[in-house]
């Protein structure tokens, strides 16, 4: 058991920093008054009041239009660089996404959807005041917005208002019930309260009845079945999780602990050796 519970610690902290390292860049943030988003709502309402409120792109002057998409690069960019550990260079790329934001909602500053790029970058800037501010004056507008409620649903989470994060998270779902990623980060977030392992297996289950073929959902059935001890149908979430990606180790890491916890150390080694190959069999 102590091995088993070392190994998990061990594999589950390296994952930890990896899921850190592409959730953003940290700096270092004072606060912001709350005069600020107030500030902030009313410069949207007077521009919304002179013109078009909810203008999308399409509507867009070609220059603003280019910006969007400059800045859009520069974050798929970073993102790509998180996740490999490059952090300086990561924070480059989104620093100029940040100018390119900025510039382009002073240009059309009625657009919301310029808004919550902007937020988006502020958020993987760990910049998360400032996130939130720009995101909550979007949804003071637009509160069935799913695109800026995802982000701030991230920025609550990251800034550890997980009830209200939570919150945030359903009402994105009501709105944008279709959208399988918005299930996935509730279902982390319910993981990662610890006590809500039941609620998290129930929207487990309510997803996979809707995208049986979507392995984040079998991978995340496995984890929670796993966290309440029951390995033998963790395991069978997690190979049905391994045949539709073979890409994801983590998914390997559960399988072991789990083979681990039922006593079948053999098979645990086995997976462990093959993993390290690049090859897993169904166990």
């Amino acid at each position: 058991v102590e091995r088993t519970s070392n190994m998990k610690a061990l594999r589950f902290g390296k994952h930890a920093r990896s899921l850190w390292a592409a959730s953003g860049v940290v700096l270092c943030y004072a606060g912001w008054k709350s005069g600020q988003l107030k500030y902030h709502c009313e410069n949207l309402q007077k521009n919304t009041q002179s013109g078009v409120s909810k203008q999308n792109l399409g509507g867009v002057n070609t220059s603003v239009h280019t910006l969007h998409l400059e800045a859009k690069n520069h974050i798929n960019d970073a993102i790509k660089l998180l996740k490999n550990r490059h952090q300086d260079n990561a924070k480059e790329k989104l620093s100029k996404a940040l100018e390119l934001c900025e510039t382009a909602t002073q240009k059309d500053p009625k657009n919301f959807e310029l808004h919550i790029q902007k937020g988006q970058v502020l958020l993987l800037l760990n910049r998360l005041a400032e996130a939130l501010q720009c995101l909550e004056a979007v949804t003071y507008f637009e509160s069935d917005n799913a695109m800026a409620l995802f982000f701030k649903g991230q920025t609550l989470e990251r800034l550890n208002k997980n009830e209200q994060a939570l919150g945030v998270y359903d009402k994105a779902i009501e709105c944008q019930p279709g959208n399988p990623e918005l299930y996935v980060y509730k279902i982390k977030l319910l993981e990662k309260m610890g006590n809500m392992l039941e609620p998290a297996l129930e929207v487990v289950e309510g997803a996979l009845a809707q995208y049986p073929q979507n392995y984040e959902f079998h991978y995340a059935r496995g984890r929670v079945l796993s966290g309440l001890a029951r390995y033998e149908e963790s395991l069978e979430s997690l190979n049905a999780a391994r045949e539709l990606n073979q890409a994801d180790p983590g998914i390997v890491d559960y399988k072991v602990t789990a083979l681990y916890a039922l006593g079948r150390e053999q098979e645990a080694e086995e997976a462990l050796e093959l993993n390290d190959h690049g090859v897993v069999d169904d166990v």
